[in-house]
């Protein structure tokens, strides 16, 4: 099992049928900020008062210091037939000792209803799963962000709650929360392998 000691050297490089998983760098943050700076991707992220312009500034500064405190972990995703960078899935708020993280994505607007977000989130899942023993992890949404919840379901997540956002007068502001235990990944992918 990977610890974050054996994570500091670096992470191992991921891969799934179409979609390579890098660890990030350096020269992933000017295309990363390029997608934070697209209206749909960082419409149903960090959601508060603040302008979409100032949430981005925010959400890429957590990125940079998360990684390199391995207190998150991200990943570039680089679909196999384009070759760069087209969107992020990590792990946030990795507790190694209770064996828990969140899992989060976000994917170029150009490269949505391809399936690639739900296989990077299964390919870092799988990484999570098996090799730092994670024990449960978080996937939060936004309320109207259907694809997102898809991705997560799709993943064997199931529903466990939703979190208002008080003082907003639409009520579809809130935030669905799912989980992944390592019961159910386990089960289910027992299942895919005799299947």
């Amino acid at each position: 099992m990977l610890t974050r000691q054996n994570l500091l050297g670096g992470l191992p490089e991921l891969h799934t049928e179409r979609v390579k998983l890098r660890p990030l760098g350096v020269e992933d943050y000017q295309p990363l900020r390029a997608l934070l700076s697209l209206p749909d991707v960082i419409r149903y992220m960090n959601r508060n008062r603040r302008p979409p312009v100032e949430r981005a500034g925010r959400l890429f500064r957590q990125i940079q210091s998360g990684s390199a405190t391995l207190d998150s972990i991200h990943y570039a995703i680089i679909p196999r037939d384009m070759e760069r960078m087209a969107g992020l899935v990590s792990f946030q708020h990795w507790h190694e000792k209770k064996g828990e993280a969140q899992i989060g994505y976000l994917l170029d607007p150009a490269c949505w209803g391809r399936g690639f977000a739900a296989e990077a989130a299964a390919g870092l899942l799988s990484f999570g799963m098996e090799s730092l023993g994670l024990r449960r992890i978080e996937g939060r949404c936004h309320e109207r962000n259907d694809a997102s919840a898809k991705v997560l379901l799709k993943n064997g997540f199931r529903y466990i709650r939703r979190i208002g956002m008080p003082g907003l007068n639409d009520d579809r502001q809130g935030v669905l929360v799912y989980e992944l235990t390592s019961e159910v990944y386990f089960a289910t992918d027992v299942l895919h392998k005799k299947n």
